[in-house]
C-alpha cells in the first residue's frame, strides 16, 4: 500500500469516527417509521461524526447526510439483486435506503438510523 492510500485511508477513518456526546433530540417510533415511509421520501440524517459536524457548520443545517428511500425495490427486481439484498439484509430487504458514502453508492437497511436524529422529507409534485 503505498504512502498516498495510506494516508487516504486513515483521513477517512478519521473523519468517520463516531464523536462522544451525540445528543438525540428525541426518540425514533420505529413501528410508525415504518408505516408511514413511502418510495421516494428521502430520509435526513444528523450524524455522529466529525464530518457530520463540519458539513452541518458549512452548510448551516441541522442534517449532515441523506438517504433516498427504495423500500423492497431490490427484491422487486428479482434475480441476483434481489438474492444480493436477501443474503446482504435478511428480514430488513424489504425496507431499504440508497446513500452515498466514502466507499461508493450503496444500499442500507433503514434501521442503520434509527438511533439517530432523522426527518423524512417527502418531494411533492416535481
Amino acid at each position: 500500500m503505498g504512502i498516498r492510500r495510506w494516508i487516504t485511508d486513515w483521513l477517512v477513518g478519521f473523519l468517520t469516527e463516531p464523536l462522544p456526546g451525540y445528543e438525540r433530540r428525541g426518540w425514533n417510533d420505529t413501528e410508525a417509521l415504518y408505516r408511514h415511509i413511502r418510495k421516494g421520501d428521502v430520509v435526513l440524517v444528523d450524524g455522529d461524526s466529525r464530518i457530520s459536524m463540519m458539513i452541518k457548520y458549512l452548510t448551516q443545517s441541522s442534517w449532515s447526510h441523506s438517504a433516498f428511500y427504495i423500500g423492497d425495490e431490490m427484491l422487486r427486481r428479482g434475480g441476483e439483486l434481489a438474492e444480493h439484498a436477501s443474503k446482504a439484509f435478511g428480514d430488513e430487504a424489504s425496507q431499504l435506503l440508497v446513500e452515498a458514502l466514502p466507499q461508493g453508492v450503496v444500499a442500507s437497511p433503514l434501521s442503520k438510523y434509527i438511533d439517530f436524529n432523522i426527518r423524512l422529507v417527502r418531494p411533492h409534485r416535481l
